[in-house]
């Protein structure tokens, strides 16, 4: 019986099909009075709102309408609405012209939020172009979508497909603007309702929805001087946080009052919170507390509470948890970049531990988790990385970003982008590494933890590239690296994917003086990597990593080797201490070390810690362990046994780490001090990661390094 029923709905939709076909092939004009068009279209259109109330895909609805015949027929219906000189068929919009293309226009409505390829077509075509020359008409005024439903639902409808494209193409931003957009929008979203006693109290609610598509798409396009204008008060804030409340219900998490779900509305929120003023604005309204409750009700639909012995099964959920949860931590991390937004995620508070469990548990999507762990580590490097340009007066940081800049120049360069804009970056990796570069990208590195690939691949970078939106602007993940890197004194090397794009706000204020490159689409990408590759010179470029490592190789593991890293070290000066190939710290046996080398074999680098007139203390005496003796064990490091290391640590004020530390000896001691010259970077996460270890205590040990050297390198005399 299903198998039948099925084969009738399969030929119910090729008749649907072949009979739209026949109607998209003429001109508009002639499917205005044909009754079989309107059936048509209003039987698609029907079709798609169950495809997406279902969430489903149907195949069959999607290549109809997403193909070059459809979208020719649909431009020029909206150019046969637009030309109000010859026709006007809007100055009463309750006609059949105009009731064939609302149904028409809510199937791409549908079509489009599915379908990112017809977005792409539209694009092409210049349908924003029409769209937003449609509502600027003043048939479609705010004054007129009150009273007259057809006009309300064209603008509605409009402004809906408007979304769909920005959403699935980020970068039409530009086309956007340039269209008038903001101009086109802003009456939908300042229309008061207020004294206008005439208006039906059910038209009134429907405008409810009308003004938050309106609020939304603008939430796209403003700049920072826009939305001061248009953010004047907390207004519009306040009524998107009450339809996300509304939106906050079992089962669908949609609003019926403002005809949006709870996912839209977190989007739309995270893009109005772009600018800090507007993060300040959201917080003070109680944003967090939704966030919150968005994240509870995701948690309660993946893990419906059900009694053991019941047999009732629950309601199915209309809508995706994992969805709601990562769009609900992206609104979250997006508000952490003002300090009002931390007093709610303190260690041990239940939001704090609910975000936790989104970052660790499996069940999650790994976007979902992946948004949760960005969160934990900007929690956990907020107190350490700077926020801005004002922090970096800071003494530590300043030096800390100077010798990144002098160590690290040979380091690869990492690519930041937004996700959307993932294809052209590829291509610029791509002829980047065939230029020689060393390119680190997301796509080929993260394997494991998100979070240390990601720490690990800005701290070792000599360079960052950024793919620059909109988009990027408002990603609370690019954010993050960005400001890591600015931390660190990265350089930023920018390409301009979004065209006519101009940073403002926290963006703006770090790229003040940097010129950036254009990359309008992926045909431009060869001419941009020209450029891009004129402004790195030799900066992340493989003959010069070669070269700058083979000369620190060298000299790292040379017969001053060791005596570099730690002068006290005594080292041969014969070939076969001074080739790092054949050079190694387990060649190094007590037999040998106990040996004193005759005088033709002495290094004159290798220096001894006993008493001499210029410093009458060995090292033991000055760390106060034993009394000054010129046979004394603990004046070679590399005979330390590992209570002499935690008797150092303790005299150090780094007992804490004597557990973590409790089987290092001299010689590991010795490679530690090595290995932080060779590689700081990976030394610092290491610590960080393994031990614990907190920045004041990295720095506590790296000095007691630098005087243990200091004590060495005082004395002249060779170890007798």
């Amino acid at each position: 019986m299903d198998e039948n029923e099925s084969r009738d709905d399969d030929s119910v939709d090729s008749d649907l099909v072949t009979r739209f076909m026949f109607h998209i092939s003429r001109q508009p004009s002639e499917t205005i009075i044909d009754d079989d068009a309107r059936s048509v279209f209003g039987e698609l259109r029907n079709r798609s709102n169950v495809m997406v109330r279902k969430s489903a895909h149907y195949p069959w609805l999607i290549d109809a309408v997403d193909n070059d015949h459809f979208v020719r027929f649909y431009h020029t219906y909206i150019q046969l609405l637009c030309n109000v000189s010859e026709t006007d068929y809007l100055t009463k919009p309750i006609n059949q012209c105009v009731s064939n293309f609302i149904k028409l226009q809510m199937l791409v409505w549908n079509v489009t939020d599915k379908v990112y390829t017809l977005c792409f077509k539209l694009t092409l075509k210049e349908i924003p172009y029409y769209l937003f020359e449609l509502l600027k008409l003043p048939s479609l005024h705010p004054c007129v979508c009150l009273t007259e439903t057809n006009a309300r639902l064209l603008a509605h409808s409009s402004i809906g497909v408007l979304h769909n494209m920005i959403n699935h193409v980020p970068n039409i931003r530009s086309v956007y603007r340039r269209s008038g957009g903001v101009r086109a929008l802003l009456p939908f979203v300042t229309a008061s309702l207020d004294g206008s006693p005439d208006v039906d109290p059910q038209c009134a609610v429907h405008y409810l929805s009308l003004r938050t598509a309106a609020l939304l798409l603008l939430s796209f396009l403003v700049d920072e001087d826009e939305n001061a204008t248009l953010h004047t008060n907390d207004s519009y804030i306040v009524y998107l946080l009450t339809a996300l409340s509304d939106a906050l219900v079992p089962v669908n998490n949609y609003s019926t009052k403002y005809g949006y779900q709870a996912e839209e509305l977190l989007v739309g929120l995270q893009n109005l919170a772009g600018p800090d003023k507007n993060k300040k604005a959201l917080i003070k309204n109680d944003a967090m507390k939704h966030i919150q409750t968005a994240l509870v009700v995701a948690y309660e639909m993946k893990f419906p509470y059900k009694p053991q012995d019941s047999t009732v099964k629950p309601a199915p959920f209309q809508s995706d948890p994992d969805a709601l949860a990562e769009k609900a931590l992206n609104f979250l991390w997006t508000l952490l970049f003002v300090p009002e937004s931390h007093a709610s995620l303190t260690p041990g508070s239940d939001f704090r531990r609910l975000v936790d469990k989104f970052g660790s548990d499996s069940t999650w999507s790994p976007s979902c988790r992946r948004v949760a762990q960005g969160i934990q580590w900007h929690l956990r490097t907020s107190m350490k990385v700077a926020s801005g340009p004002s922090d970096m007066s800071d003494p530590i940081a300043g030096l800390m970003s100077r010798e990144r800049r002098q160590r690290h120049r040979h380091g690869h360069l990492m690519i930041s982008y937004q996700h959307s804009n993932k294809n052209v970056m590829i291509k610029v990796r791509d002829q980047l590494t065939e230029l020689g570069y060393r390119i680190w990208m997301d796509v080929d590195y993260i394997r494991g933890s998100f979070i240390d690939a990601m720490a690990q691949g800005i701290q070792e970078a000599s360079g960052l590239i950024l793919g620059l939106s909109q988009a990027f602007k408002n990603s609370p993940h690019c954010r993050q690296e960005v400001k890591y890197a600015y931390h660190l004194g990265i350089p930023f090397f920018p390409l301009q994917l979004e065209p006519n794009f101009t940073a403002d706000g926290w963006l703006g204020l770090l790229l003040a003086a940097i010129i950036y490159i254009s990359v309008p689409d992926e045909s431009a990408v060869p001419g941009a990597v020209l450029q891009l590759k004129e402004q790195l010179g030799d900066i992340g470029h493989i003959s010069r990593a070669a070269s700058e490592e083979a000369v620190e190789y060298s000299r790292l593991l040379s017969g001053g080797s060791l005596t570099h890293s730690f002068p006290g070290f005594p080292v041969r000066s014969d070939s076969s201490v001074t080739n790092p190939k054949r050079f190694s710290l387990s060649n190094l046996s007590a037999e040998k070390a106990n040996r004193s080398p005759p005088p033709s074999e002495q290094n004159s680098n290798a220096v001894n810690l006993t008493p001499t007139d210029t410093n009458p203390l060995s090292l033991d005496a000055r760390l106060g362990w034993v009394e000054s003796s010129t046979k004394s064990s603990y004046a070679q490091l590399w005979t330390w046994k590992p209570e002499d290391v935690s008797r150092w640590l303790r005299q150090e004020g780094l007992s804490a780490y004597e557990q973590a530390l409790a089987t290092v000896n001299g010689p590991m001691l010795a490679e530690l001090a090595r290995l932080r010259l060779a590689a700081p970077e990976s030394v610092s996460v290491s610590l960080f990661r393994d031990l614990g270890m907190s920045l004041v205590d990295q720095l506590r040990l790296y000095s007691a390094l630098a005087k243990l050297t200091v004590h060495c390198s005082s004395t002249s005399q060779a170890i007798p």
